[in-house]
């Protein structure tokens, strides 16, 4: 399989139903491009920030596909089409690697996209039609050049934009061992923070006070992309020294990873699709956030801690607290903790919200990772007998063990 940057655009055109069978089945054609710019020519962005994710906003894939196609990793963009008309219904931005010799295709994601779905038309919303864009998908990846063993989407959000997801539906989606954390606030900021609890809310309006009470510290949303790009290196450096104290290896500012969120701050800066904020004391950077929007929706994606002498005034739930408002005053009122269970997202308001995979083997060496797959969500439903498997492992075992 060759590299990306090898690569020319292809395109594989694949109906489903016979010739005879005129129903809703045959109205489906899957063209699958390697060459992202040339996909995204076909779909109309012009309502992407309502309808669409941030993650699927058109700067958040062009830096994804601008940093990882000179990578194995190829591109695969799957768009589909109503044969009853000329426009696209659907487009699914994914990729082709190898793993241990197996041909996956998967969301371009490489765990830097929180979480994954199609872009969709308004007729994607007709059911009988949405439910034949998979199995006309199937049969497009099994005639595609080089070939394909399993497809596997996961992290998939129930909901885009206000539609169903029609890919969460299907008998074979499981929910996803991660899930994403949302608040929603409503119209009015402070009743929001009035929810929270009456400790919640004494202390961080006690340690915003506290932090405040000198003039040079400050909380700031920036805005242009030198400084942005600046203060991208600071989290960064902030973020790698908490990993290695931590014992762990910092990966995202390296290679593709790194070019993918330089390229992300480049490219969305000014249009609104990144945010960048931070407390600063003087020239000290106490404590930064990297967010991306689309519309009402914003997601918290990285944040930093600087200089552990802070750490009285919480400086990182003040600065997602401040962040907040400050968005929450420009039209705001999704708020995406992303995934990840820690305390702070209880603290400030955020629920659960379920995320579903689909794994699909097309060859017969991709039924071991189908087996696997279902295997794995399946032991999440016995949470006693999941962690036995995780001690066999040599796993820590999950919170669930006491009950």
């Amino acid at each position: 399989m060759g590299r990306c940057g090898d690569m020319v655009d292809l395109i594989v055109t694949s109906k489903t139903g016979s010739r005879e069978r005129q129903d809703v089945h045959s109205r489906v054609r899957i063209e699958l491009h390697a060459n992202w710019p040339d996909a995204a020519t076909k779909w109309d962005w012009s309502d992407c920030s309502e309808n669409h994710a941030p993650f699927q906003h058109p700067d958040w894939l062009a830096s994804w596909y601008a940093a990882f196609a000179p990578t194995a990793m190829e591109p695969l963009i799957a768009i589909a089409y109503d044969n009853e008309g000329d426009a696209p219904i659907a487009l699914l931005p994914l990729i082709r690697h190898r793993r241990h010799g197996v041909r996956i295709v998967e969301f371009a994601d490489c765990d830097l996209t929180d979480n994954n779905a199609p872009l969709l038309a308004a007729p994607a919303c007709d059911p009988a039609l949405a439910a034949a864009v998979w199995p006309a998908l199937r049969k497009a990846l099994r005639r595609a050049t080089g070939g394909v063993d399993v497809i596997r989407l996961r992290k998939m959000p129930r909901v885009i934009g206000g539609a169903n997801n029609p890919l969460t539906l299907l008998p074979a989606a499981r929910q996803s061992s991660l899930n994403s954390n949302l608040v929603i606030t409503g119209e009015d900021f402070d009743a929001h923070r009035f929810t929270l609890g009456r400790n919640e809310r004494s202390q961080l309006r006690r340690k915003w006070r506290g932090f405040s009470a000198d003039p040079s510290n400050l909380f700031r949303l920036v805005t242009g992309r030198d400084e942005a790009l600046h203060l991208l290196d600071i989290i960064d450096q902030q973020q790698r020294s908490r990993m290695n104290a931590l014992g762990k290896r910092f990966v995202l500012n390296e290679g593709a990873n790194g070019a993918f969120y330089r390229n992300l701050v480049r490219n969305g800066i000014a249009q609104g699709l990144v945010t960048i904020t931070v407390l600063s004391a003087s020239d000290e950077i106490v404590a930064g956030t990297f967010g991306v929007r689309s519309g009402r929706r914003w997601t918290l994606i990285r944040s930093s801690l600087g200089s552990e002498r802070w750490l009285k005034y919480s400086p990182g739930v003040l600065l997602i607290d401040q962040t907040m408002a400050a968005l929450h005053a420009d039209g705001v009122r999704e708020f995406d903790f992303s995934i990840g269970e820690y305390d702070y997202k209880r603290r400030l308001g955020a629920f659960h919200v379920p995320l579903f995979d689909l794994t699909s083997a097309l060859t017969l060496r991709g039924v071991p990772h189908t087996v696997r797959d279902r295997a794995a969500y399946r032991l999440r439903q016995h949470p006693r007998l999941r962690n036995r498997v995780r001690r066999l492992l040599g796993k820590p075992v999950a919170r669930e063990e006491d009950v």
